[in-house]
């Protein structure tokens, strides 16, 4: 975890309010919108340029360039081994049934670099198509020559290398890759983009530019596993919106000093711009590490952050266990670009409020982060996937689809699931064929041949779960014809075999599945039509799919 070590003054003229946070740094950071990169010899990010003490201009804005430490996380005290309980605490397998990641998803790792010739990184290095390896050309004119695979803001020079190990243990966590060996990320086959910022220290100013440079190579991540106290974080704050006017998202790790950082300024986790998370750190309980911060109004995620498999830059290829809110940021910014991979359409407040909502509520996180919520990457990367389900289904609906019970309305794209479509019988056999596995069974019906349901028909069928749609003779299925919600509670207590139960509502009184409505009322799998009052069943009314998931999901916890 990166962690600044010293609060921020502003410096008004030429006098600094404290000068000893400038001699710890060395420099000042100024505003003058004048000063381009094209015109200056000195880098420059959104209008701030590094100067001396003493050149800073009369009534120029201006801040201390503060250090940041590089904070080692927390020694892990579970020995090293196949052991990656996170990826099945967070579903990463499940998510893995959509994608793996797509290759032009670019998460840009901001940190002491990447060894950038890790073998689980292979092939996924970010290519600067703009740039022509080796000629010593800056060919796409941004002032970088030859920047093929991202960029050392510290020596200056186009290879990021990670010489300390900090920002190859954070991409190992996010990326590394799906090849049988080693440690595996949470998104193994999308692209890194290494960025060198820091050693054992950087300064706002380095970050500040990074983050710049990240978003003008086109990333769609950002992580920023480091922060600390700063009430003016100048050309950081600026360029975390440029990022956000690029549609980026920024993964700031929220810290590790036990400390509620609502109400404090500790950047980039409480800037506050809407394409940034603040991500603190869970246990093996899915509990609130220890010395994690945490802040209901600016911590919005957490994640797994203790005792995490990743990389090391071990010329052996070895691997390690760390701890600390810095391992839980990328497991965010993964679960981000598998989100991005299965829709491209999402921007930051889309990302966080959906991984937000589809998390794992638990107790203590509720009054410690915004959502109160814990990651789930499969809940998270299904709910991205369907555009159509916002609404009060939408958690039922992200069970269904997770569990295999459907596969979407619009196939063969099958990105949407029409919740407020009517069922019908033979959509109804499909769902109740995947979710009670139900064996096959002979042709049984005269009008469902040919169809697409007629396995599933037949397998209901076989297990007397249909009797069909034309009685005496029932010889027919009327697969095209919309499930009404009397005949929905059937089928519910014939295939769960439900007890019977008292007489709850009062529509539906001499109906043929008055006995059923009854019974999947006692069972709890229905409330009601008319909320709140909720003393009508509406046995004639269609089932929607949204219902559907509502009633599939009661039924099969």
């Amino acid at each position: 975890m990166l962690s600044l070590l010293l609060p921020l003054a502003l410096l008004s003229g030429f006098t600094p309010v404290d000068a000893a946070q400038v001699a710890e740094a060395g420099t000042v950071l100024v505003k003058d919108e004048a000063v381009t990169l094209a015109d200056s010899a000195e880098r420059s990010v959104l209008g701030w340029r590094e100067v001396s003490p003493e050149d800073v201009p009369p009534g120029a804005e201006a801040v201390p360039n503060v250090l940041l430490e590089l904070l080692e996380g927390d020694p892990a005290t579970e020995p090293l081994g196949p052991d990656q309980w996170a990826l099945f605490e967070l579903g990463v397998a499940r998510a893995w049934r959509q994608t793996t990641g797509a290759p032009d998803v670019v998460i840009a790792v901001i940190d002491s670099g990447v060894q950038t010739t890790h073998s689980e990184f292979a092939g996924r290095i970010f290519r600067n198509p703009a740039e022509v390896p080796g000629n010593g050309v800056d060919d796409d004119g941004n002032g970088l020559v030859d920047d093929v695979n991202g960029w050392d803001a510290i020596d200056d020079d186009n290879d990021p290398s990670d010489p300390i190990g900090h920002g190859t243990e954070v991409a190992g966590v996010a990326a590394a890759a799906l090849d049988g060996a080693g440690a595996v990320g949470v998104a193994p086959t999308v692209t890194i983009l290494p960025i060198r910022a820091c050693t054992s220290s950087c300064d706002l100013f380095t970050v500040a530019w990074a983050i710049t440079y990240a978003t003008d190579m086109g990333a769609d991540i950002i992580n920023l596993s480091l922060g600390g106290e700063a009430a003016h974080p100048g050309p950081l704050a600026d360029a975390v919106a440029y990022a956000e006017q690029a549609g980026v998202v920024i993964v700031a790790a929220a810290g590790n000093d036990g400390v509620d950082l609502d109400g404090r300024s500790f950047v980039p986790a409480t800037l506050p711009h809407s394409n940034v998370v603040a991500v603190t750190a869970t246990d093996r309980r899915n509990e609130l590490a220890p010395r994690s911060n945490f802040g209901v109004q600016t911590v919005e995620l957490a994640a797994p952050g203790v005792e995490i498999v990743t990389t090391t830059i071990d010329s052996l290829g070895r691997y390690r266990t760390r701890s600390g809110t810095s391992f839980a940021a990328p497991h965010v910014s993964a679960a981000f670009a598998l989100m991005k991979s299965v829709n491209p359409d999402l921007g930051p407040v889309d990302l966080i409020d959906i991984a937000g909502r589809h998390g794992l509520r638990r107790d203590s996180l509720v009054g410690a982060t915004t959502y109160g919520t814990r990651l789930q990457v499969d809940a998270a990367t299904m709910a991205a996937s369907l555009t159509d389900i916002a609404g009060v289904f939408e958690h039922d609906i992200v069970w269904m689809a997770l569990e295999g019970l459907t596969k979407g309305c619009n196939p063969p794209r099958n990105d949407r699931y029409c919740p407020d479509r009517a069922v019908t019988r033979g959509e109804l056999a499909a769902f109740l064929h995947r979710a009670l596995d139900l064996p096959a069974g002979p042709d049984r019906f005269v009008d469902d041949d040919h169809s697409v349901f007629e396995d599933h028909i037949d397998a209901l069928a076989h297990a007397g779960l249909a009797k069909g749609c034309n009685p005496p003779r029932n010889d027919r299925y009327c697969p095209g014809r919309p499930v009404t919600r009397g005949e929905l509670a059937a089928f519910l207590r014939r295939a769960l075999d439900l007890p019977a139960g008292p007489d709850r509502f009062v529509d539906d009184d001499h109906s043929v599945f008055e006995e059923d409505i009854d019974a999947v009322a006692r069972a709890g799998l229905t409330r009601g039509c008319n909320p709140p009052r909720n003393d009508r069943f509406c046995p004639d009314q269609p089932v929607t799919r949204g219902e559907l998931a509502a009633f599939l999901h009661r039924a099969l916890p």
